[in-house]
């Protein structure tokens, strides 16, 4: 009898044992991901990488950990491929701003001294052959001088676009950053009543670089302090909302009269 119960005791105690075990693998898998998308937001995107690989160690299937790793990658290796392309440029725009203006000021030293020469030889030029001569090979100098300006403002004005360049790719990169976690934004165009309830339609709009897909919405039917009332969750029109597109979304939510506003979230969505 003992021994019957001994291993009744002993399969509950391996039960409670298994879920213990299940249930810490699961808080670590989600504090994973959370900390990654913490990383993600900060631009520590090496810091996300680990967390999003952590996560999926532990579940090889989250096809949503995936993206998040993916897109973490990529983040990153455009964050380097920025920041030595930042760093060169403004190195090479500064040293050669310095070698172009220093270069162009002595060449308009040079400009005004032949300038001077040219008027000065131009008074006596009509009694003397050579300084006729002369006068000639000081405006060929003069002109040559002013040619090679132009040539380095030119210059200059290129890597000063390179410069610009880059200073928008940053940008593009931070507003990648900032839409992994909203890559839609949620335009709310009618709310109307009828015997069936409340009605609320409107449009979303992919804003991120990537193709979209599965975008989930919920909305939040309120009264007037706020407090929600109902609630629903509907998919928009396209199943598929590539970079840039729009397209229309509508839901609703039993008959109330308490109902005054209704505000429209993204709840989930799966990049491809």
């Amino acid at each position: 009898m003992w021994k019957k119960w001994s291993s009744f005791l002993a399969i509950i105690i391996l039960f409670f044992l298994l879920a213990g075990c299940s249930s810490k693998a699961s808080e670590t898998f989600t504090d994973n991901v959370e900390a990654g998308h913490m990383a993600m937001s900060l631009g520590d995107y090496e810091e996300a990488m680990e967390a999003f690989q952590n996560a999926l160690d532990e579940d090889a299937e989250a096809e949503e950990v995936k993206n998040y790793l993916i897109y973490a990658e990529s983040l990153f290796s455009l964050q380097q491929e920025l920041e030595e392309v930042s760093e060169n440029s403004k190195t090479e725009v500064k040293e050669l701003t310095d070698t172009f203006l220093n270069d162009i000021k002595n060449l308009q030293s040079v400009i005004s001294e032949k300038e001077q020469e040219v008027a000065s030889l131009s008074a006596q030029s009509g009694t003397n052959e050579r300084l006729e001569t002369e006068l000639e090979s000081a405006m060929e100098v003069l002109s040559l001088q002013e040619k090679k300006i132009e040539q380095l403002e030119g210059a200059l004005q290129q890597y000063e676009e390179l410069h610009s360049q880059v200073e928008q790719a940053q940008r593009q990169e931070r507003e990648a950053r900032e839409n992994l976690t909203n890559p839609i934004t949620i335009d709310i165009t009618d709310v109307y009543t009828n015997t069936a309830g409340t009605i609320v339609e409107g449009e979303v709009q992919n804003i991120s670089n990537f193709s979209l897909r599965s975008v989930k919405l919920r909305a939040l039917f309120k009264d007037d302090n706020g407090n929600i009332i109902d609630s629903s969750e509907t998919y928009p029109t396209s199943g598929t909302l590539l970079p840039s597109a729009k397209t229309g979304f509508r839901t609703s939510a039993r008959l109330d009269n308490r109902i005054t506003n209704v505000t429209v979230e993204l709840i989930d969505f799966r990049t491809e």
